[in-house]
């Protein structure tokens, strides 16, 4: 179709079919320039073209090179799939790790949050042993421990605001009483 003669055929028996299909998908040979990758049968192909003119510059005509690609392909095939199962290992890994570490601080702060209801109840010394059973890491604080620290000081306060409110109160009382015994 091409209108050119085939002096010299490696494997002609194999070639000759892809050559007739070439010769049909591409009726201008100038477009396997620069290669061309074509699938036949079960096997995948690369076609080059080089004018001929190129080498010889008084010769007409031009030389296609067909290169199976079949085993390469799938090497490539296998690597990317081997490369997808290790992104997605890595990803599941990951996230197993994440989970596990933030594990440790979400009991800690649900352990807080049960503890501090306790300080509005007035119970400041249970809410200070219960803050004080918490296991922590003394070589690495973090904002969790500073909040434990800052309830473990607002039990302190809160203890102390209430003695001195019932102080108050107590005096109130008595100057309330002798008020009363005046009169």
């Amino acid at each position: 179709r091409w209108g050119s003669a085939v002096p010299a055929l490696t494997e002609a028996a194999k070639l000759t079919a892809i050559l007739e299909e070439l010769s049909a998908r591409y009726p201008d040979p100038t477009a396997l320039d620069g290669g061309q990758p074509i699938q036949w049968g079960a096997a995948s192909y690369e076609v080059h073209r080089f004018a001929v003119p190129e080498f010889m510059p008084a010769e007409a005509g031009f030389i296609l090179f067909i290169s199976d690609v079949s085993a390469r392909l799938n090497e490539i095939k296998t690597a990317v799939q081997r490369g997808l199962l290790a992104t997605i290992s890595a990803l599941g890994a990951a996230e197993l790790l994440l989970l596990y570490l933030v594990r440790v601080p979400v009991r800690r702060l649900r352990w807080l949050a049960q503890v501090l209801p306790l300080l509005a109840e007035g119970s400041h010394d249970l809410t200070r042993k219960h803050l004080a059973a918490d296991p922590k890491l003394t070589a690495y604080r973090d904002e969790i421990d500073v909040l434990y620290d800052t309830a473990m000081t607002l039990s302190h306060q809160l203890e102390e605001a209430g003695q001195a409110l019932a102080a108050k109160n107590r005096e109130l009382a008595e100057e309330r009483d002798l008020v009363q015994s005046i009169l």
